[in-house]
């Protein structure tokens, strides 16, 4: 069970995701384990994994999450309790500046929002590429295995590669659909499809809102960007969305697993997490191109 807003949460993307490696640390270094507990996996939004920091416990390359708009790294969130956030610390060097705590957005598998921390190397300590060595490969892909993890973005760091695959599909449920006034904001998609998701679909008289915690499908349209990162910050211009998947704007950009055909695929989308039920009424078909007349309160 997910953890309330409120509670302290580290995102975990490298070795942090074994829990063998962190049992060992702390037997090392007399850290009681049970200060980390993990409570399930997220996205953290526009990063990526890179091998840009030299590890000397290590003796070679360690995991950095660097910004690449369009991409999601994969991890598991950790709830810290007491005595955990000194023991993170100094597992990941604070002290001696190599990895920095940042707060961070991550994104839950329904799509909600939650603050995080991220430890990221700081800007001194960034180099070009350096190499991991095997050892340190195989503790990230072990903990990356035992939580289900797809390991490929893992490979492509290993390789050095500067780029991951993005996040290429939006799911659009109201006026970025093909023939709505804002359609040709993303002219440059392609592949459009119809999808839908779950969710509650809003009437905000002009537009619509998709709000999560429903059951009922919300109907719409599947697009692929050709080239995500100047996509996505131009929907996120459209949709007063904060970068990264913030909270703060109008709509917030998250993701969603959008039904096609027979599958489910993930896929970018603007959601709003609060509206005046009064003001803006449900549409009880879940579609915004239904008539007028089928919105209710």
């Amino acid at each position: 069970m997910m953890p309330n807003a409120a509670a302290t949460l580290c995102f975990a993307y490298g070795s942090n995701l074994n829990w063998s490696d962190w049992m060992a640390w702390c037997g090392r270094n007399g850290v009681d384990p049970a200060c980390l507990k993990p409570v399930g996996r997220a996205l953290l939004p526009d990063m990526r994994l890179a091998f840009d920091y030299y590890s000397g416990s290590r003796g070679g390359g360690a995991l950095n999450v660097v910004g690449e708009i369009g991409c999601v790294v994969e991890g598991v969130l950790l709830q810290v309790g007491p005595g955990g956030w000194d023991a993170l610390d100094a597992k990941e060097g604070v002290s001696t500046n190599c990895y920095e705590r940042r707060r961070r957005t991550a994104i839950l598998p329904d799509g909600a929002a939650m603050p995080v921390a991220v430890y990221e190397v700081t800007v001194e300590h960034q180099e070009k590429f350096v190499p991991p060595t095997d050892e340190y490969v195989a503790i990230v892909q072990q903990g990356m295995r035992a939580h289900g993890i797809d390991p490929d973005p893992l490979h492509a760091a290993v390789a050095g590669s500067e780029t991951t695959a993005p996040l290429r599909d939006v799911f659009a449920y109201g006026t970025l659909m093909r023939g709505e006034p804002l359609h040709h904001t993303i002219s440059h998609a392609t592949n459009m499809r119809a999808g839908s998701t779950i969710g509650r679909l809003h009437n905000m008289v002009h537009y619509p809102a998709l709000l999560l915690g429903g059951e009922a499908p919300v109907a719409g349209e599947l697009m692929t960007l050709s080239d995500p990162a100047r996509g996505l910050v131009a929907l996120d211009q459209v949709e007063d969305a904060l970068p990264q998947g913030a909270p703060g704007g109008l709509y917030r950009r998250t993701v969603l697993r959008v039904s096609e055909g027979a599958g489910l695929r993930p896929a970018w989308a603007y959601v709003m997490d609060t509206v005046d039920p009064v003001a803006c009424p449900l549409i009880p078909s879940g579609d915004w191109r239904r008539p007028a007349a089928e919105v209710v309160g």
